[in-house]
């Protein structure tokens, strides 16, 4: 959400550079690319349509939110890195993380011999 990515830029110091907006962009060209290159899909066009309408939001959001310079409660943005983390794909792609997470510590772990003869 606007919220979200404008509460991350303030906290973070950065508002000049929009890494949200930015990957909108990114999606829209790689789609439209997609398109120029081959024969469109209805599903790639419409894509693009999505991304604009979302990206146009998440801009007219951003000004809104930087005009009235709002101060989010912290609360509200752990509410919705919740709800972010409920959507079925976040949840299987952050249990994938946790599992490849667990495997690489389990990998680089070693057992440390203990020389009780040199204390």
């Amino acid at each position: 959400s606007a919220e979200f990515s404008y509460f991350l830029l303030q906290s973070a110091g950065n508002s000049q550079h929009d890494p949200f907006l930015l990957g909108f962009e990114r999606m829209i060209k790689e789609e439209n690319d997609i398109c120029d290159e081959k024969t469109p899909y209805e599903f790639n066009l419409h894509l693009v349509e999505q991304l604009q309408l979302l990206k146009t939001h998440y801009e007219k959001a951003n000004k809104k939110l930087a005009t009235k310079k709002m101060i989010t409660e912290l609360d509200v943005i752990y509410q919705k890195i919740e709800n972010v983390n409920e959507h079925r794909m976040i949840k299987q792609q952050m249990n994938a993380i946790q599992g490849w997470y667990k495997f690489m510590t389990k990998y680089y772990e070693s057992d440390v011999p203990i020389n009780k003869g040199n204390q």
